[in-house]
């Protein structure tokens, strides 16, 4: 039995599955509401009897080690190392020349991370700083922050001692590559792991740090305040938060999470118990030049988590822009989201050091919507009516054509008329004027980095799912029946359907049992109603690929080919037309003994 199996048998999907869905009994399965999306009628399901789940909201499904997967943002062995350690199963080590490449990068992270560490411990300058930012030393070994060396090549000699490979380590991000030769990328920094959802480092922030400022060059000087990992196989800046792997069960038990933007302004929160906070440094929602796809991705971490965010950004210019910017990705996401008033030119570990846990308590208290903040923040910048209704259209308005809702986006309206005194009929005149913002759908949820297939549309793979339900029912008279209209007209194509969606069939077959259900006998009418549904999907789905075919025969002058496929064509748009000509190829002689 290999590890996969004997994690399988020691755990139950259900058991899994419940540790993030809150899951009902429903016959033999159980369902629950989707984790994927919002919703307030159930979607999800589950079958402890075929160990698997499957999501109407989103199409989609698999067994424990795909909804950790995706639940986590992991890749398969991610998810094994979760569920492994979760069914107190041993995940065996190999020879590491069996290992594959991202394994390799793991272990070259890991041994980094203990490089940073070792290093910290005997510099005193570096642990003297972070001490008078007020972290104490367990909460600076529990993150495993380090410092790297002024050398130019003291970890890359270091992981070549270890027996990785140049090419490996650059592969991890940790050095240059010059003509000249490489280095290493980090120097003179104070180190911040960033770990996966697993707990496995990734990726690096690095914050610069002299042990002796007068031996420092004008260079080393002028150097980058923050340095970050660049995309490696292993890290995606759109992919992860600093802190979630640490932060996601507090996230989940107090359902809203605290997004700051700096390394320390987390760290001093876990510290004083706010373990629920996540930062987004070292990670694409910093990065101006990202996607609004790549912000959609990122943010869509948060939500599969909670519904609810609390932005804690530095009280200046530059935190007001990036808290702008996080909350626009994250209303247009529908996550209900509020926004921390930091005062003036402080951040929030700073403010938690010098004012303590009660003081950061009563400013999450007082958190407000951002168009709450910024309309204040208008009217007391501004005392002319016509400079405070033109930032108001800049800079209000927008955020709240966000807003996914439209009754929420009226109900702020009322309140910025209110504050603000413009009458509700302009501004909801000049918003009506805006234009709508690229329309993007949430991400969908699922692992970028598995194998990609070919995909075929809904009505091919329910059709072959239908096809396979009933015979795995033992129902051999209607899958003939419906199989046999398919390969009729679908030719060649059935092959093809058949060998991409083979990994599927345990998934297809179960979500048709969800759909006409598994217990005693199913009402011959709801699958004489399904047969003739899918099979006019298949038509529909077919009618194109003919005309295609037409085109095709016409041009090469095969007219023997080109009259049979003209009749089945004509057929097909007839039985698309007319239910009876369906019904009478689909059932012929036994038509009658099926109404």
């Amino acid at each position: 039995m290999d590890v996969k199996d004997e994690i399988k048998e020691k755990l139950s999907i259900v058991d899994v599955v419940s540790q993030y869905v809150s899951l009902k009994p429903s016959g033999q399965n159980y369902t629950g509401l989707s984790p994927f999306t919002t919703e307030k009628t159930p979607s999800f399901h589950v079958s402890p009897e075929r160990g698997l789940y499957y999501c109407f909201s989103t199409s989609q499904g698999g067994d424990i080690f795909t909804f950790v997967e995706k639940m986590e943002g992991l890749d398969f062995r991610g998810a094994l190392k979760v569920l492994a350690e979760k069914a107190g199963v041993s995940l065996r080590p190999e020879d590491r020349k069996k290992w594959e490449e991202r394994d390799v990068l793991f272990a070259i992270m890991e041994e980094a991370t203990l490089f940073f560490q070792n290093k910290f411990a005997s510099t005193i300058p570096a642990k003297d700083y972070l001490a008078k930012r007020g972290l104490r030393p367990e909460i600076i070994a529990s993150f495993r922050l380090g410092f790297s060396p002024a050398g130019w090549r003291d970890l890359k000699d270091y992981l070549i001692q270890k027996g990785f490979s140049e090419n490996h380590i650059e592969k991890a991000g940790l050095v240059k590559h010059t003509e000249k030769g490489s280095y290493d990328r980090f120097r003179s920094r104070i180190m911040f792991p960033i770990a996966d959802s697993s707990g496995r480092i990734i990726a690096f922030s690095g914050r610069i740090f002299f042990e002796d400022e007068t031996t420092a060059t004008e260079d080393q000087k002028n150097a980058a305040k923050y340095l970050n990992s660049p995309d490696t196989p292993l890290f995606n800046k759109s992919d992860i938060f600093f802190g979630l792997d640490k932060a996601k069960s507090a996230i989940k038990k107090n359902n809203f999470a605290i997004l700051v933007e700096g390394q320390m302004d987390l760290l001093m929160l876990h510290q004083i118990g706010y373990t629920n906070t996540i930062a987004a440094s070292g990670t694409a929602l910093t990065d101006k030049t990202t996607t609004r796809e790549g912000l959609l991705s990122h943010m869509g971490l948060v939500q599969r988590l909670t519904n609810n965010l609390v932005l804690a950004y530095d009280g200046d210019k530059a935190g007001l822009n990036a808290s702008k910017r996080a909350v626009s990705i994250a209303l247009h996401l529908g996550i209900d989201t509020k926004v921390i008033q930091m005062p003036s030119g402080v951040d929030p570990a700073d403010f938690v050091k010098d004012q303590g846990k009660e003081a950061w308590s009563g400013l999450l208290r007082n958190a407000v919507s951002i168009v709450e903040m910024l309309t204040k923040k208008i009217t007391i910048e501004e005392t002319d009516l016509l400079r405070i209704g033109r930032r108001i259209r800049n800079e209000v308005l927008q955020e709240i054509k966000e807003i996914p809702s439209a009754i929420e986006q009226d109900n702020y309206l009322h309140f910025v008329s209110k504050l603000t005194e413009i009458p509700y009929k302009a501004l909801q005149k000049d918003f009506s004027q805006l234009d709508d913002k690229e329309l993007l759908s949430p991400p969908e949820i699922e692992n970028t980095k598995t194998r990609q297939v070919k995909k075929f549309p809904d009505k091919i793979t329910k059709t072959l799912g239908l096809v396979w339900y009933l015979e795995d029912r033992e129902d051999f008279e209607h899958s003939t029946i419906l199989l046999s209209f398919v390969q009729r007209f679908s030719g060649t194509l059935y092959k093809d359907w058949v060998e991409t969606l083979q990994d599927k069939k345990q998934e297809l077959i179960f979500e048709s049992e969800i759909e006409l259900g598994s217990e005693g006998e199913i009402h011959a009418l709801s699958i004489k109603k399904k047969i003739e549904d899918s099979a006019l999907d298949i038509l529909r789905y077919l009618r194109p690929e003919y005309n295609r075919s037409i085109g095709r025969l016409e041009k090469i002058k095969d007219d023997q080919k080109m009259q049979k496929v003209m009749s089945d064509f004509h057929h097909i748009i007839i039985m698309i037309e007319s239910p009876d000509e369906l019904k009478q190829e689909l059932y012929g002689n036994k038509k009658e003994n099926n109404n």
